[in-house]
């Protein structure tokens, strides 16, 4: 059985090819998320078992259906794309594929995205904590009109100020989240952060440390 599973990068359609029990990524597709230029860049150096073509039914620009050869990869040759690429976006696109998208699919056997039903009811919850914790954006009305689009892999950052009001803030899809003991690590890794965002790193590694020292201070400030 072949199955197409459909899902983003960075806004980056990808899709895999679930075929005979294996897992293959349309190579045009990922070429253009590691920001390859074209993806004979990144194939022409696989090898011939990481390859291979694929009926795939596609959509053209004006809404017409047609099926097309497409070259597709594996997870070794996608592992081997992504090591051959020197774009920032390579590490987190590993991340990303590893993290959540492999194992959605293993578990599920799809990429599993909430139903409409499902992501109202979970957006009217979000709403309600918010609001009663006047903690309000702008932007629900654009919410409102997409909301599959906002809740679909939305992540939020919930913590308290020193008054004790709820604070929440949607963490980007492209953000790596982990603990202030994993930093270290991460930062050494081969697959860590670009060189160009440590300083940005240690800044906010910086500003969350400093805000860790005064939260007790100001909350005994707070209480005489």
């Amino acid at each position: 059985m072949v199955n197409v599973i459909p899902f983003s990068f960075d806004r980056h359609p990808v899709r895999v090819v679930e075929r005979d029990g294996e897992l293959w990524f349309v190579a045009t597709d990922v070429a253009e998320a590691l920001e390859y230029r074209i993806a004979g860049d990144m194939t022409r150096n696989l090898d011939d078992d990481e390859a291979d073509t694929h009926i795939v039914s596609t959509r053209s620009d004006n809404g017409v259906e047609q099926d097309r050869e497409l070259l597709i990869i594996n997870e070794s040759g996608l592992y081997a794309a992504i090591l051959k690429s020197r774009k920032p976006a390579a590490k987190r696109f590993k991340k990303w594929v590893t993290s959540e998208v492999l194992p959605s699919i293993r578990k599920t056997g799809r990429y599993e995205h909430p139903d409409a039903d499902a992501i109202r009811a979970e957006m009217t919850d979000v709403r309600a904590a918010l609001t009663d914790t006047a903690v309000k954006n702008a932007a629900w009305d654009l919410i409102n009109e997409r909301p599959e689009l906002f809740l679909r892999d939305l992540r939020l950052l919930v913590s308290w100020d020193w008054t004790g009001q709820t604070q929440a803030q949607v963490i980007p899809r492209s953000a790596v989240v982990m603990q202030s003991d994993q930093l270290a690590g991460y930062v050494g890794d081969r697959f860590g952060p670009a060189l160009t965002l440590l300083p940005d790193i240690i800044e906010a590694a910086a500003k969350r440390l400093g805000a860790a020292v005064c939260l007790p201070h100001l909350r005994e400030h707070k209480d005489e």
